[in-house]
Protein backbone atom coordinates (compact mmCIF):
# COMPACT_ATOMS: atom_id res chain seq x y z
CA UNK A 1 0.00 0.00 0.00
CA UNK A 2 1.25 2.75 -0.89
CA UNK A 3 2.02 5.99 1.77
CA UNK A 4 0.52 9.47 1.32
CA UNK A 5 1.92 12.39 3.50
CA UNK A 6 -0.87 14.54 4.33
CA UNK A 7 -0.95 18.30 6.19
CA UNK A 8 -1.57 17.04 10.03
CA UNK A 9 -3.00 20.98 10.80
CA UNK A 10 -5.33 21.05 8.04
CA UNK A 11 -6.76 17.13 8.73
CA UNK A 12 -6.81 18.22 12.60
CA UNK A 13 -8.67 21.23 11.77
CA UNK A 14 -11.24 19.88 9.20
CA UNK A 15 -11.29 16.71 11.83
CA UNK A 16 -12.57 19.62 14.89
CA UNK A 17 -15.08 21.35 12.65
CA UNK A 18 -16.36 18.15 11.98
CA UNK A 19 -16.48 16.84 15.95
CA UNK A 20 -18.17 20.14 16.39
CA UNK A 21 -21.00 19.80 14.08
CA UNK A 22 -21.59 15.85 14.55
CA UNK A 23 -21.14 16.17 18.35
CA UNK A 24 -19.02 13.21 18.08
CA UNK A 25 -14.89 12.61 19.38
CA UNK A 26 -12.40 14.12 17.58
CA UNK A 27 -10.34 10.74 17.27
CA UNK A 28 -12.99 9.71 14.96
CA UNK A 29 -13.21 12.54 12.77
CA UNK A 30 -9.81 12.57 12.05
CA UNK A 31 -9.91 9.43 10.22
CA UNK A 32 -13.51 10.47 8.97
CA UNK A 33 -11.20 14.18 7.65
CA UNK A 34 -8.82 12.14 6.05
CA UNK A 35 -10.85 9.52 4.37
CA UNK A 36 -13.12 12.65 2.81
CA UNK A 37 -9.79 14.69 1.96
CA UNK A 38 -8.06 11.48 -0.03
CA UNK A 39 -10.97 10.68 -1.51
CA UNK A 40 -10.76 7.31 0.37
CA UNK A 41 -13.44 5.50 2.28
CA UNK A 42 -13.94 5.02 6.16
CA UNK A 43 -14.32 1.80 7.52
CA UNK A 44 -15.94 1.95 10.99
CA UNK A 45 -17.68 -0.45 13.80
CA UNK A 46 -19.34 2.70 14.78
CA UNK A 47 -23.14 2.06 13.51
CA UNK A 48 -24.29 5.27 15.20
CA UNK A 49 -21.44 7.27 13.89
CA UNK A 50 -21.55 5.89 10.48
CA UNK A 51 -25.56 6.96 10.29
CA UNK A 52 -25.09 10.22 11.54
CA UNK A 53 -22.38 10.68 8.66
CA UNK A 54 -24.20 8.77 5.96
CA UNK A 55 -27.29 11.33 6.19
CA UNK A 56 -24.42 14.25 5.69
CA UNK A 57 -22.61 15.60 2.70
CA UNK A 58 -19.39 13.24 4.21
CA UNK A 59 -21.60 10.15 3.49
CA UNK A 60 -19.55 8.49 0.53
CA UNK A 61 -16.66 8.41 2.98
CA UNK A 62 -17.49 6.24 5.12
CA UNK A 63 -18.62 2.17 5.43
CA UNK A 64 -19.94 0.13 8.60
CA UNK A 65 -18.01 -2.88 8.68
CA UNK A 66 -21.27 -5.13 8.12
CA UNK A 67 -22.10 -3.02 5.18
CA UNK A 68 -18.85 -3.96 4.34
CA UNK A 69 -18.60 -7.65 4.56
CA UNK A 70 -21.91 -7.31 2.57
CA UNK A 71 -20.65 -6.38 -0.61
CA UNK A 72 -17.85 -9.46 -0.62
Amino acid sequence: MPIRWNDDETVVADAVRLALAFDHPVYDCIYLALAHRIGAVMLTADIRFANVITASEHGASILTLTDYAETR
